[in-house]
């Protein structure tokens, strides 16, 4: 019997040091100590790290010319290196529109494009660090899109992005060659931005426009060898009308769009199925729908659009997108909140609960969420507030780390070693995020009292008892 209750005290307190455990993992954390305050003044505009150094750029509005720099500073020191004249162009990276966070991309690979002076012509890259420009194209350019890994951008050469596109070139931006380049005649239309895929290297220009069948596209495949080859066309890929949410793309080989239904085969447990995903190296069609969100047998199928822009990982294993408002445009759908799906079966990795708010995607990086816990007890406490940040893995939704509601810690503000981190207001801080250790210790003491009160009972009656038994003895 006592070897019995030793065991049971030995398994609540291994419970407990095992919470303790999870509450280190998950309670949220803070930046490290403060090593200095960026330089800026009042028309500044903090951009992000250069590639992998600690060198940090920052947007420069000189009120007297009114002329736009380029500043990169050491984050360490905190002092002014280097300082250089940058034209900003109203053009598209990738994906990501032509704002403050729309440096971030050319910027982690030490580079941004632009213009040297406001009144030239062509279009031209800036070597941040080495203050070098090299001249990419003589025409104007609507879009850049680039290769993750390789020193490649895809210039869109024309007027508009998707109407009066003359050219697609892709361009070694450190040597100047030209790699590819593809002519776009009047009756073609870019629907897309393009993208690159790896391993091998490929090239897709998104091609098509409406029928009558809807707005179709077609994606043209090009390898890029020396010449560039095409490999082949993917037809198929449209959507039910034309939104304004491009494509998500995985470099792994990839692409999420808004989805097409197919009619299946006699004998298939289903009749219509909706599929969102090709895989360019399976070249086939997948979903990210499972079952009970699957089209009825009449076709029908209903999507449901918000802030969130469905995204798709890096890996191309799973998708964040908004769970659908009905199904088979039946009957209501109770949840509709934003949830991360697996490509294949459609099974459900991770879902936004009542008191969580997606608030922005990254395919680089994970997403954030915006989590208010004091939605579990506003009906007894309803003046105490409490809010955190979450960024979780795009991959399978496990947390990356937590922060305090007023810590916001963008990807660009921080370095490519992880070991500093630029807040908004210019302050310089040490990574990794710290543990606060008070709030971990306060967490346990409240864990453990359960445990010392029952302890302590327990010690207590054996006390008892034994006086007790002491006292009968004559």
């Amino acid at each position: 019997m006592k070897l019995l209750r030793r065991c049971a005290w030995l398994l609540v307190w291994g419970a407990w040091v095992w919470l303790g455990v999870g509450l280190y993992r998950e309670l949220p954390r803070e930046l490290g100590p403060k090593i200095g305050t960026l330089p800026l003044e009042q028309f500044d505009t903090p951009l992000g790290f250069i590639g992998t150094s600690d060198r940090f750029a920052v947007q420069h509005f000189d009120r007297s010319t009114k002329r736009i720099t380029l500043r990169v500073v050491d984050a360490a020191s905190a002092q002014a290196v280097a300082e250089h004249p940058f034209v900003r162009l109203n053009f598209a990276v990738d994906d990501v529109e032509a704002t403050e966070a729309g440096f971030r991309k050319p910027l982690k690979r030490g580079v941004l494009f632009g213009k040297r002076h406001v009144d030239e012509l062509g279009f031209e890259v800036l070597d941040v660090l080495k203050g070098g420009w090299r001249s990419l194209s003589p025409e104007k350019v609507v879009c850049v899109a680039l290769h993750p890994d390789k020193p490649w951008a895809a210039l869109i050469e024309g007027q508009a992005l998707f109407s009066r596109v003359v050219r697609v070139v892709v361009v070694d931006w450190e040597t100047g060659r030209e790699l590819f380049a593809r002519e776009v005649s009047n009756r073609e239309q870019l629907t897309e931005r393009p993208f690159f895929l790896r391993e091998p290297d490929r090239l897709v220009l998104p091609f098509g426009g409406r029928s009558r069948n809807g707005f179709l596209q077609t994606l043209e495949v090009w390898r890029m060898e020396t010449p560039a080859v095409l490999e082949g066309k993917v037809e198929g890929i449209g959507s039910f009308e034309r939104t304004s949410a491009p494509m998500s793309v995985s470099p792994a080989g990839r692409v999420r769009w808004e989805g097409k239904l197919e009619r299946m085969p006699e004998g298939d447990s289903r009749r219509w199925r909706h599929f969102d995903v090709y895989d360019f190296n399976e070249r086939r069609f997948m979903t990210t729908s499972p079952p009970e969100e699957q089209p009825n047998d009449l076709g029908q199928f209903t999507t449901t659009h918000g802030q969130v822009r469905p995204t798709i990982s890096l890996s191309g294993r799973a998708v964040l997108r908004y769970m659908p408002s009905s199904v088979g445009g039946g009957g209501p759908w109770k949840r509709t909140e934003v949830c991360l799906y697996e490509v294949g079966d459609g099974r459900i990795l991770w879902c936004a609960s009542p008191h969580e708010t997606v608030s922005g995607t990254s395919t680089e990086d994970g997403f954030l969420v915006k989590e208010t816990w004091h939605e579990l007890w506003k009906e007894w406490a309803p003046k105490l507030s409490y809010e955190t940040l979450a960024l979780r893995n795009l991959h399978d939704g496990s947390l990356i780390y937590r922060v305090s509601e007023k810590t916001v810690i963008g990807p660009r503000q921080c370095n490519a070693a992880g070991t500093m981190a630029v807040t908004e207001g210019g302050m310089v801080h040490r990574l990794p995020l710290r543990v606060k250790w008070p709030l971990l210790a306060a967490c346990q003491a409240i864990l453990a009292a359960p445990l010392l009160m029952v302890w302590g009972l327990v010690a207590w009656r054996r006390r008892r008892r034994k006086a007790r038994e002491s006292a009968a003895t004559p």
